[in-house]
């Protein structure tokens, strides 16, 4: 959460600089808007996405590592345990959307869950790294856009041989 918190903030804001540089100053408000209104739609859509992919997968990543949790001796001891059957029962139906049974449940029989749930959020970290591989190529694509204070704006410009004298006066 560090490198993506340092990262993020250190690219949000020469990214609107570059933004503003590379269009007219009488549409830098309508640039700057667009720009704050398409972050927002991307973080709410990738979100949604992002989630889906982990919730689509969990549960047959929870059942694979259920079913090579159950060659391990102490698994098959523990899931005979009555009152950890009645726990599990609770879990069945309901995992994705309250996974709070899993703190009674002893370490042994939490830890497919856990195995599970830390795959699929493998799956949606390595959906996401591919995303950013995407914007990288995109970057590099980009054109490359003077700043602004380096460009002297039209009118400012002299003319080669005609200086004005300091005191002169306008004939």
């Amino acid at each position: 959460m560090l490198v993506f918190g340092f990262g993020l903030g250190n690219c949000m804001q020469p990214l609107v600089l570059a933004l503003q540089n590379a269009v007219s100053p009488r549409d830098i408000g309508v640039a700057t808007a667009s720009a704050t209104f398409f972050r927002q739609i991307g973080g709410t859509l990738g979100v949604a996405i992002f989630l889906s992919i982990l919730f689509s997968t969990v549960g047959d990543k929870v059942q694979t590592a259920f079913t090579d949790a159950q060659s391990s001796a102490a698994f098959r001891s523990a899931l005979a345990d009555p009152a950890n059957g009645e726990t599990l029962k609770g879990l069945q139906g309901g995992f994705t959307n309250d996974s709070s049974g899993l703190d009674r449940l002893p370490a042994v029989l939490a830890h497919p869950f856990k195995v599970g749930f830390s795959q699929s959020m493998s799956v949606v970290f390595l959906c996401a790294a591919a995303v950013v591989l995407i914007g990288i190529v995109v970057v590099l694509f980009l054109p490359q856009v003077e700043p602004a204070w380096r460009v002297r704006p039209a009118g400012r410009l002299r003319r080669p041989g005609r200086r004005r004298e300091v005191g002169a006066g306008r004939s």
